[in-house]
């Protein structure tokens, strides 16, 4: 090569530098990440929209396919065919995605009656609670330890438990009894739901009785002691 002149030669070293692989790779790299803060995706024309229902429906089905010790936002973004930082627009992090996928779960599960209803029986009341929290955490893969997640101070978890007290409020438990009954049960059907999962499967294949009779057992077994002590007149009528 011939001899440059100092400054030729600065100029072709940066000419040279600019157009290598790794420096047009690590430029690109920068880029990416620079647009992962400065514009949100643009999603394609083809594909639905990225929003936070999505995101939990696609992670509640991947959490059936490989359980929550192997779940990752790394999985869940290729299984939305999105990368991974996408997913950080809509959840801050991995954690409120897993209490985004329980408050699904909890959705809905026990209708507030009417405060009109002449036939409401508090008992079989709490009772079908206890069973829809129960099925719900069954049917999804470790969905019981998805589901003990619960964050009583999210303010549509602290909506629909206050309804539920004052319910029980209305037909004579005082406000503690009323939290510890709903805690009791919900602790109850998913512990429930839990010991299943772990049980082996050629153990339970042999046990007697099944899950479901030993669940209704444990279940009547707490519905009667409250009846009892509200009949002995230490709590609702």
């Amino acid at each position: 090569m011939a001899r440059l002149p100092c400054f030729r030669l600065k100029q072709w070293l940066s000419r040279k530098l600019r157009n290598s692989l790794p420096f047009m790779a690590l430029r690109s790299d920068i880029s990416s990440i620079m647009g992962t803060h400065s514009n949100p995706p643009v999603p394609d024309e083809d594909r639905e929209p990225l929003n936070q229902e999505r995101i939990v429906d696609s992670a509640l089905e991947l959490l059936d396919e490989t359980g929550l010790d192997a779940f990752s936002t790394r999985r869940l973004a290729s299984r939305l065919g999105i990368r991974n930082a996408s997913l950080y627009w809509h959840f801050r992090n991995k954690d409120e995605i897993l209490d985004a996928m329980c408050r699904r779960l909890y959705q809905s599960l026990i209708p507030t009656p009417s405060q009109h209803d002449a036939e409401f029986d508090w008992s079989s009341w709490l009772a079908d609670g206890a069973r829809a929290i129960n099925r719900a955490a069954r049917a999804t893969r470790d969905g019981a330890r998805i589901m003990v997640r619960l964050h009583f101070d999210d303010e549509l978890t602290r909506g629909r438990i206050n309804k539920s007290i004052k319910v029980l409020e209305q037909h004579g438990f005082s406000r503690i009894e009323a939290v510890y009954a709903i805690q009791t049960l919900r602790r109850f059907a998913l512990g429930s739901a839990l010991q299943e999962r772990i049980v082996d499967e050629e153990i339970k294949a042999r046990s007697e009785p099944t899950h479901d009779e030993l669940f209704e057992f444990g279940l009547s077994m707490i519905i009667e002691s409250l009846r009892q002590r509200f009949r002995r007149g230490e709590g609702a009528a």
